[in-house]
């Protein structure tokens, strides 16, 4: 499930679990927008300057499968706006956005590894206009 969701797909599930198995009994919505905001937290410097895009090339690239999957988990249906689409757009905006930047980090392509990052907060900030507050 874990390869699927970094790729930008649903989890295949399993038989034996797909009608018990709720994602928010993983991790709640509040521990994962806490987590984003760390992964933000460590995404923006490595993205500050082509060196330090160079140098912090594991740590983004590990930050932004993290926020890939977030994006999707938070998509599943057990957690609240689920059958929102303004929300889902959300989601997902932010989950391709990050799924674009690992393929940056893998391709070394500093310029569109910053663009992605830019999307993945616009998408954190869009959401938070809508839905937060």
């Amino acid at each position: 499930d874990l390869a699927a969701m970094l790729d930008g797909n649903p989890p295949a599930g399993k038989p034996d679990r797909d009608g018990d198995f709720r994602w928010s009994g993983v991790a709640g919505r509040p521990a994962l927008m806490n987590r984003l905001e760390e992964l933000q937290d460590a995404m923006r410097p490595a993205v500050a300057s082509k060196a330090d895009f160079t140098g912090k090339l594991d740590e983004l690239l590990h930050a932004v499968e993290l926020v890939a999957v977030i994006g999707e988990v938070i998509r599943q249906p057990d957690y609240e706006y689920h059958d929102d689409d303004t929300y889902l757009g959300h989601a997902a905006a932010m989950r391709d956005a990050a799924a674009a930047a690992r393929a940056a980090c893998d391709r070394k392509d500093y310029d569109a590894a910053r663009t992605a990052v830019g999307a993945i907060e616009k998408a954190c900030s869009d959401c938070h206009g809508d839905y937060r507050g």
